[in-house]
């Protein structure tokens, strides 16, 4: 199901928000027999050779700058390069109907969230500053970690190109206790920037595969967070006002009480 709200926030500024829930169909599936389905299986294999090329270049890289202040950097680069073939191997696996992304769930709590925050940074650039607010005593969830990552890579990506290289990206979590709630108690990720905002007839739009505003952009990353989304049965709520920034807050169901 998808809703929206039309509303003015106290100072006056409207703004427009969506709601996503983890039962909305998907658009798109990955059928091999599809356009889509045959585009997005030939995009993963090129990407994936793509990456076997850099993987390559980093190794000889390595040697060259073993000791020196630059080898911490190619440490990252492949902690990078890892996520990506990791990332074009659940593509593969979709568009094989090998039973959808493959998941390898466990239970994430603060710290592992945290272990999120110097991937975003690198993603994001020096000139974005990311603040974090994120509790050491959040609900634990249970979710495949690494398409959790990849969810809030694209959505940082996504907040620098709003703010145009330049900014304020904060990342919160926070309880939410269900009560009488049939959804129960949740666990809420918030990621939120001071850029440029939606454009209102542009927020129900943005989760489609392929849809985008940048003359570069593939309009693929928040397909990914709506699939990832759907995959860990969580909520996805945008709000967006122009000219102040966008909040997209994911709602994940918690595991266990502490």
């Amino acid at each position: 199901m998808e809703s929206t709200l039309m509303d003015e926030r106290p100072e006056g500024t409207p703004f427009r928000a969506i709601l996503l829930d983890a039962t909305t169909p998907t658009d798109q599936s990955c059928d091999v027999e599809t356009p889509v389905g045959k585009d997005a299986r030939e995009l993963a294999h090129d990407l994936n050779n793509v990456l076997q090329i850099i993987a390559g270049n980093l190794q000889l890289i390595a040697l060259d700058v073993e000791g020196t202040p630059a080898a911490a950097r190619i440490v990252r680069a492949f902690g990078g390069l890892d996520h990506g073939v990791r990332l074009t191997a659940m593509l593969l696996d979709r568009c094989r109907k090998e039973g959808g992304i493959a998941s390898v769930d466990e239970v994430v709590d603060s710290r592992r969230l945290l272990d999120i925050v110097p991937l975003l940074q690198d993603a994001v650039g020096a000139a974005v500053a990311i603040d974090v607010d994120i509790p050491t005593d959040i609900w634990p969830v249970k979710l495949d970690f690494g398409r959790l990552q990849n969810a809030l890579l694209n959505l940082a990506i996504n907040a620098r190109d709003a703010m145009q290289g330049r900014g304020r990206i904060v990342l919160a979590a926070r309880n939410a206790p269900g009560g009488p709630c049939p959804r129960g108690d949740r666990m809420i990720i918030t990621l939120e920037d001071n850029g440029e905002g939606i454009r209102p007839d542009f927020v129900e739009k943005i989760f489609a595969p392929f849809f985008t505003t940048k003359a570069t952009g593939t309009g693929l990353g928040l397909a990914i967070v709506r699939e990832f989304g759907r995959a860990s049965r969580a909520d996805i709520a945008v709000e967006s006002s122009l000219g102040v920034g966008t909040a997209f807050h994911l709602s994940f169901p918690r595991t266990a009480k502490p």
